[in-house]
């Protein structure tokens, strides 16, 4: 692999990241123990109820300027030019994140309308607040990943977890405040981020950068994402609602668990997906850029799909291990949804030539696509096969998008990403849990081996890129 500045940055700030992830994820696994144990299903359902609804809101307030911040942040290279982007996107995000603060004139009526009780209306009110201040924090910390200043983005993740993880002890054990504890957490842990944000990035909030005609193109570029946005949800966060119609509160606990556990693969994916933007857009006009994409998406592919099989495949003996008797049914849902998030992942590394070339309207098709196949067959199968369904759609409808969107970013970015091998062994590996889900752990730990062993046979160019990156990171320190 050449020595390339930039893909060595990359891989330095996915490093930094990972490793500051390891430590969090590992924080959170080993307390899950103790959530289970004090919330009981009917009462993480409700919270996780109002998350799935706030976390529509969220991107949709948002308005896809996320994506437009870094679509523009380096069109030039000039700190001015950086200032107003940053400056034109909080001030338009600041102006949207009023509509939740509204909205808490209304909690009264959503609690009713959500769990037939007002008794929920001070928890709808705290979540709501909760989303403004995200919106607020969120040009802060593009600004720290499009600058590539991973150690103090890492830095202020590892603060900020900290913070939740302490004070969802605090709320859970301490206070026993049952289904609001989460929520309170993560109202508060936002404001934490806040204010670590604010003071880290030093960037001084200034009306006068925010440039008009800017934003005019930026939300050209972004309004078009947001049917995109709505579908994203529709796929990813809709089976709540549904599992919620069908099989009631309860269930969403239950799946709510099985869910969490996609936090190991969090581990590695939300380190790339980080350091990605900066290096894809920086990187895309070098000559050589499609072949460390190519590289990129092969190493990424080769560590996730190792963690999905190897959580799947021992699923029980984990959510035995980690939880009470309320939620063991949710071993059963894992393979769906930690695949879920492999194909997820292979679409947002392999459809960046969307973004390149601003042909936004495909990715609504791809996930439009993978939104109506879940809701169609969630609605179809959960009342007929119960919770299990709901994880092998999760698989199908992230698996459809990934397709999809990959045929339209090849169409308007060719690329090869050596996708006939990723496509085979996901496939096989997602077959072999499901076989293998219900036999003796002797026979596990040996199908463990085998297939870990196969893909790393198929990948075998991906673990001599990985030497010679390590000693290319050697010689450089």
């Amino acid at each position: 692999m050449s020595q390339d500045k930039k893909v060595i940055q990359f891989v330095k700030g996915s490093t930094v990241l990972v490793i500051a992830n390891i430590v969090l994820k590992a924080i959170n696994f080993f307390f899950l123990p103790l959530y289970t144990n004090y919330l009981n299903p009917t009462e993480l359902g409700i919270s996780d109820t109002i998350t799935t609804l706030t976390s529509f809101l969220f991107p949709l307030l948002v308005m896809g300027m996320d994506s437009a911040f870094s679509a523009f942040f380096y069109e030039e290279k000039s700190k001015e030019h950086q200032s107003k982007v940053f400056n034109t996107v909080w001030y338009t995000l600041f102006y949207s994140s009023l509509f939740p603060l509204i909205l808490i004139v209304f909690s009264r009526k959503l609690s009713q309308f959500l769990f037939e009780t007002p008794d929920y209306q001070v928890l709808i009110s705290v979540a709501l607040v909760s989303v403004s201040i995200q919106i607020w924090l969120l040009p802060f910390s593009l600004l720290l990943r499009m600058q590539n200043r991973m150690a103090a983005f890492s830095a202020i993740n590892v603060v900020s977890s900290l913070v939740m993880i302490g004070f969802n002890l605090l709320f859970i054990v301490g206070f026993r405040w049952n289904a609001y504890s989460l929520v309170a957490s993560t109202f508060l842990t936002h404001s934490v981020q806040l204010f670590m944000y604010y003071f880290i990035t030093k960037e001084k909030l200034q009306r006068d950068k925010v440039d008009a005609a800017l934003r005019k193109l930026m939300l050209r570029f972004s309004l078009p994402l947001l049917p995109t946005v709505i579908a994203v949800w529709i796929l990813g966060m809709s089976d709540r609602l549904i599992i919620k119609a069908f099989l009631g509160e309860s269930s969403v606990g239950i799946y709510g668990i099985g869910a969490r556990f996609s936090g190991v693969l969090a581990i590695v994916s939300n380190a790339v997906y980080t350091a990605y933007t900066s290096f894809a857009f920086n990187k895309k006009d070098d000559p050589d850029a499609k072949k460390q994409f190519r590289r990129v998406i092969s190493g990424f592919f080769l560590v996730m799909y190792n963690i999905c099989f190897i959580v799947s495949l021992f699923g029980k003996e984990i959510v035995l291990l980690m939880t009470n008797a309320s939620y063991y049914s949710a071993y059963e849902i894992l393979p769906g949804i930690l695949f879920g998030q492999l194909a997820y992942g292979i679409f947002t590394i392999s459809s960046y030539g969307i973004s390149f070339t601003k042909k936004t309207v495909y990715y609504f098709i791809a996930t439009v696509i993978g939104a109506f196949a879940s809701v169609s067959l969630n609605i179809l199968l959960i009342p007929r096969i119960g919770l299990i369904a709901a994880g092998h759609v999760n698989f199908i409808g992230y698996f459809l998008m990934a397709a999809f969107g990959y045929a339209f970013s090849q169409k308007v970015y060719p690329c090869d990403y050596g996708i006939t091998r990723i496509l085979a062994t996901s496939v096989t590996g997602y077959f072999a849990i499901i076989f293998a889900q219900g036999t003796s752990i002797i026979f596990k730990i040996f199908l463990s081996i085998f297939m870990i062993s196969a893909s790393c046979t198929v990948f075998v160019d991906v673990l001599r890129d990985f030497s010679l990156l390590y000693k290319a990171l050697r010689i450089k320190n």
